[in-house]
């Protein structure tokens, strides 16, 4: 999703968390759409159910906001 606020384009990438491995790779494609789209920032949200893992361990520092490097 774009974003155009005071003349500036801004993305928002939206996900479902599941794992780890999908966090990473939703990383790695929001900087890519970054990149494509030529924006400066883009937000990557994740939607979380739950913060344990099948082990469970905690999802708390895996899970914080980020927003992928744009360069």
């Amino acid at each position: 999703m774009i974003v155009t606020y005071q003349g500036q384009a801004y993305g928002i990438e939206l996900k479902s968390y599941t794992d780890e491995m999908a966090y990473k790779e939703a990383l790695q494609k929001a900087a890519a759409y970054c990149q494509q789209l030529k924006l400066k920032v883009i937000t990557l949200v994740f939607f979380v159910e739950n913060l344990m893992t099948p082990t469970g361990k905690s999802m708390k520092r895996i899970l914080r906001m980020r927003r992928p490097d744009c360069k």
